[in-house]
């Protein structure tokens, strides 16, 4: 039985069409993990990306962080809240933007 279920798992994956990752949160990803790269590097992606540059400065901004000034950079977000901190929230969003509204 078990056989029988692995292989019906593996025709349902197989046939599965899953949507794909849009091309910033991919360049993020790999960005964030190159040792070298910074802030600056990381910045590149997002801005280029109108709609995930105001996601991330309304994140940087909100309450929950309770910065005293309002942080106008996304390279200034990545430096105060840290590289990972922001690929976590740049995967989430672009993920969470994948699945159908009900």
């Amino acid at each position: 039985m078990s056989t029988r279920l692995s292989v019906s798992l593996e025709k349902l994956l197989a046939n599965a069409q899953l949507p794909a990752l849009p091309q910033s949160a991919i360049q993020i990803l790999q960005i964030s993990q190159d040792p070298e790269s910074g802030p600056g590097e990381l910045a590149v992606p997002i801005n280029a990306d109108p709609g995930l540059a105001s996601q991330v400065l309304r994140f940087v901004n909100s309450s929950y962080f309770g910065f005293p000034g309002k942080i106008a950079s996304v390279q200034q977000a990545i430096t105060l809240l840290g590289m990972k901190t922001i690929k976590n929230f740049v995967l989430w969003s672009a993920v969470f933007s994948l699945i159908p509204s009900p």
